[in-house]
């Protein structure tokens, strides 16, 4: 009994990931603890102290220790503890901790911390892709509609001409009838007045 008590406990510990987070200033390398908290990676939940995050002024880097996980400076923020809350956010995929993520959360109860885990987004059904290859006949048959729509829309341009009158038609023509015949007639009315003029 006490065995099977102890196993469970063994793989409890095993389970979760014990991590000491902090802060580090960069501009004078000061070092504030936020706290400690246990990530249970099997179970998706934290326990542990609450973090505290209230003294913060400036930017600061934040990092985790721990057994598994190690990181001197996962978030660098600009933060403001006096008048904003912030949550760390854990990332947990396969039953490890893979990331850490601080960030302002005004919603919240003071600094907190939750346990995020990876979503399958919906995939969408498999389209197949058809490809659709013409024989010559259908080509061809394709081409002739094709010329056909051409000519048909030459026709209609043709009517829309046709609609005219027979003055807006030709008038060019006509102008140059009508200069051709002043000078023709214009000549000859010199011509004319010329004769008359050696007979007198």
């Amino acid at each position: 009994m006490y065995f099977l008590v102890y196993m469970l406990v063994l793989l409890g510990l095993v389970n979760s990931e014990k991590l000491s987070l902090f802060a580090s200033n960069r501009d004078n390398g000061k070092r504030v603890s936020l706290g400690e908290i246990t990530v249970d990676e099997k179970a998706h939940n934290i326990t542990g102290t609450t973090l505290d995050a209230s003294s913060l002024i400036g930017t600061y880097c934040f990092g985790a220790e721990g057994e598994s996980y190690s990181n001197d400076c996962f978030c660098y923020l600009k933060v403001d503890g006096k008048k904003h809350n912030y949550t760390l956010m854990v990332d947990v995929n396969d039953d490890i901790v893979e990331s850490l993520t601080w960030m302002m959360n005004d919603y919240s109860n003071g600094t907190t911390a939750e346990v995020r885990l990876p979503v399958h987004a919906p995939q969408p059904p498999p389209i197949k892709l058809k490809k659709t290859t013409k024989t010559y006949a259908e080509k061809k048959a394709e081409s002739k509609l094709d010329a056909a729509k051409k000519k048909g829309k030459e026709e209609e341009d043709n009517e829309e001409e046709d609609q005219r009158t027979f003055f807006e038609k030709n008038w060019k023509k006509m102008l140059i009838g009508f200069l051709i015949y002043n000078l023709i007639a214009g000549f000859s009315k010199s011509q004319q007045q010329q004769g008359q003029q050696q007979q007198q």
